[in-house]
């Protein structure tokens, strides 16, 4: 569900994003219901939107792959060559 509605808002129109969705819907009918299912939670971990990328992952079998629990911690530290924003204004 969540990819559908970033698929919708992702789009101009309502019309590409239908066209979009009946390619998903012959994924959908070509690969297994979990395996698609996984796909499609793992597109959404990532913020991923689209045919192409769900189709991708179904290819290389990416569902399988655990998903990350959190997002990495930010590796950027303070030191002496972070200028910060108020060097840009």
């Amino acid at each position: 569900m969540a990819q559908v509605q970033a698929i919708f808002e992702s789009k101009a129109h309502p019309e590409q994003a239908f066209r979009t969705l009946k390619g998903l819907q012959r994924l959908a009918g070509r690969y297994d219901q979990a395996r698609f299912e996984a796909a499609c939670r793992r597109a959404n971990a990532f913020g991923m939107v689209g045919l192409r990328r769900i189709r991708n992952i179904l290819e290389t079998q990416l569902e399988t792959a655990p998903l990350p629990e959190s997002a990495p911690p930010s590796q950027t530290g303070q030191h002496a060559n972070v200028r910060g924003s108020q060097y840009y204004c």
